[in-house]
């Protein structure tokens, strides 16, 4: 049996919960997700601007009844974002918001892009997750994905 990459198993993962569609602005920690897509039958729609993704997931929600799906890069991607993820958490909209991250061994060490990403998600999020390892990522999306639909709906992160 061939390993998968983490890209790969966020892409199955995706699939498995039933998202065809993500919204994204490309960056570097996100780009084997990027690799792992297409395989895995989930489109991905490159927006412009990270906040333009974040409304055009919230508008899908809207739209089609299903979560909407916001992937963006870490740092500066992931702040960019909080507007329109702010506003859909305004409208108990259920998001999936997933952002890259500087390596966990390098967290809090000066890293390309690194922030602390789930204490600026908590403002705008339901709750903000974080994947330790390659064998969380799984258990931690489906978490957020039932997160999202629970109770009143709104955004979850994970990081």
């Amino acid at each position: 049996m061939e390993t998968m990459t983490g890209g790969q198993i966020v892409a199955a993962t995706l699939a498995e919960l039933g998202i065809t569609t993500l919204f994204s602005v490309s960056g570097n920690q996100i780009l084997p997700i990027y690799d792992a897509a297409a395989d895995a039958g989930v489109r991905i729609i490159h927006m412009r601007h990270e906040s333009a993704a974040a409304y055009a997931a919230a508008g899908w929600t809207e739209v089609t009844g299903i979560p909407g799906v916001l992937l963006v890069s870490a740092g500066p991607g992931h702040l960019a974002a909080l507007t329109g993820v702010g506003v859909a958490r305004s409208m108990e909209l259920p998001m999936l918001y997933l952002s890259g991250a500087s390596p966990v061994a390098e967290r809090g060490l000066g890293a390309f892009q690194d922030l602390d990403q789930r204490q600026a998600a908590r403002a705008v999020c339901k709750d903000a997750l974080d994947v330790a390892s390659v064998e969380a990522i799984r258990p931690t999306l489906a978490r957020a994905w039932r997160l999202a639909l629970s109770g009143i709906p709104g955004p979850v992160h994970v990081t």
